[in-house]
């Protein structure tokens, strides 16, 4: 009964962010990262060096001064030619343009709001028409757009609204939520902070419903709540949260919603190091608004492309994945036995398959008795899919249908993720 009292109160309390349900229910998955954080429908920040946002301010001026609130939120929509537009979500009918004299101002979705993508890093991108690029001053205001170069100031890190199934959510696997300020993870005891280690407790199941996601801890079933306060709770009843990803650094901010009050604030962490509805607006958000979503993201998020070459290195032994013959270990260096073949998994946007190029037709797999890996997997098998769950700072663990992947180790017995199950993925040049 609680349940269906909270989902009517988020079909009727969303702010107009919030209300953009195509851009929360939708799966878009494009072979660039880029393409998908900012395909038509979603909702995005466009983050710029200062660590501030782009917004439309209630004058109809544009700088990127914006801290939290709708007014840095825009819906994109297609342009011709593969051009974008970004209306704000704040004020609709109100476009991002660059006039022909060069400013950036309001438009009304005409020509000269059409906006070109340039590819940076996965979730970086530069942003221009044909009347120059996006880039800002110190002080947040825009520089005239054609006297805008491609460095820094140019650059702008995109936070995305996407379709839970792309965060690895809801397919009743468990996750954490890393505090970027703290380096620790929420709790849900018989109270929530933000002191979680490397034990069992930090790990909760991603419920979706209506698009939004919950988090329960399993074995005391409270949920992560928040109270009319803003105080972070353990709950019996659970709050809903929208989470904005950022792949330039793998992390997300949490909007609550379907709250009486606090619907489209963001949770975080407060000056006290206590988790709560909003930190102090003087604090630094890169700390107190971001968590690193440890949960098996699609691997478009990453940057990863279809058919290009990798390897998958183990961080703290410093060796690659090698798969010769049937065989394969975590003892190789960069020769030919350590170069894979990205493909797309099997029925699931967030697996992933890795084909040996040495000897084509190999697959790297969890062997049958879960005791190791070998190359003996079809590509459809699955046991050659497998999950990439984010540690945050280009660093993955590679889950298999058994467990993790850890050197000298067995993936059934590797249930969680250790220090030894880091690895990055190096593009083979």
């Amino acid at each position: 009964h609680h349940f269906s009292i909270l989902l009517t109160q988020v079909v009727d309390n969303l702010l107009t962010l919030i209300k953009m349900a195509g851009a929360v229910a939708q799966m878009t998955l494009d072979d660039s990262c880029n393409r998908t954080l900012l395909a038509p429908g979603n909702v995005v920040r466009l983050r710029a060096n200062n660590k501030k946002f782009i917004r439309i301010t209630n004058t109809d001026t544009v700088d990127a001064n914006a801290m939290r609130g709708t007014r840095s939120h825009f819906r994109v929509s297609p342009g011709d030619g593969g051009t974008i537009r970004f209306e704000s979500v704040a004020d609709p009918g109100k476009f991002l343009r660059i006039g022909d004299d060069h400013s950036v101002g309001v438009g009304k979705g005409g020509k000269k709001c059409l906006f070109t993508i340039k590819d940076v890093s996965p979730g970086v991108v530069i942003l221009s028409t044909s009347n120059g690029s996006l880039g800002i001053k110190e002080d947040g205001s825009f520089r005239p757009a054609d006297k805008v170069q491609g460095h820094a100031p140019a650059q702008f890190a995109v936070d995305a609204i996407l379709a839970p199934a792309l965060l690895g959510l809801g397919g009743g696997d468990l996750v954490r939520l890393k505090s970027v300020g703290s380096g620790k993870y929420i709790r849900v005891k018989d109270v929530v902070d933000i002191e979680g280690g490397n034990g069992a407790v930090p790990y909760m199941e991603a419920a979706v419903a209506n698009g939004n996601v919950t988090f329960q801890n399993k074995d005391n079933g409270k949920f992560l709540g928040v109270d009319d306060s803003g105080m972070a709770v353990a709950s019996p009843n659970p709050t809903f949260f929208t989470p904005m990803f950022s792949a330039a650094d793998r992390t997300v901010v949490l909007i609550i919603n379907g709250h009486p009050t606090l619907t489209g604030t963001p949770f975080g962490m407060g000056a006290d190091g206590k988790p709560k509805a909003k930190g102090s607006m003087g604090q630094d958000m890169e700390k107190t608004d971001r968590f690193i979503l440890e949960a098996p993201l699609a691997p478009v998020l990453y940057g990863l492309v279809p058919n290009k070459h990798y390897r998958l290195h183990n961080i703290k032994k410093d060796k690659c994945i090698r798969m010769v013959d049937e065989g394969a270990t975590v003892t190789g260096g960069m020769g030919p036995a350590t170069n894979l073949i990205f493909h797309l998994g099997k029925d699931n946007p967030v697996f992933t398959v890795w084909e040996s190029n040495k000897t084509k037709g190999k697959h790297l797999r969890s062997s049958p008795d879960g005791v190791g890996i070998d190359s003996k997997g079809g590509k459809q098998g699955p046991r050659a899919q497998i999950r990439l769950v984010n540690l945050g700072a280009n660093k993955v663990a590679l889950l298999t249908k058994d467990g993790f992947i850890i050197p000298d180790k067995a993936p059934k017995d590797s249930p969680k993720v250790t220090p030894e199950a880091e690895f990055d993925i190096l593009p083979v040049q």
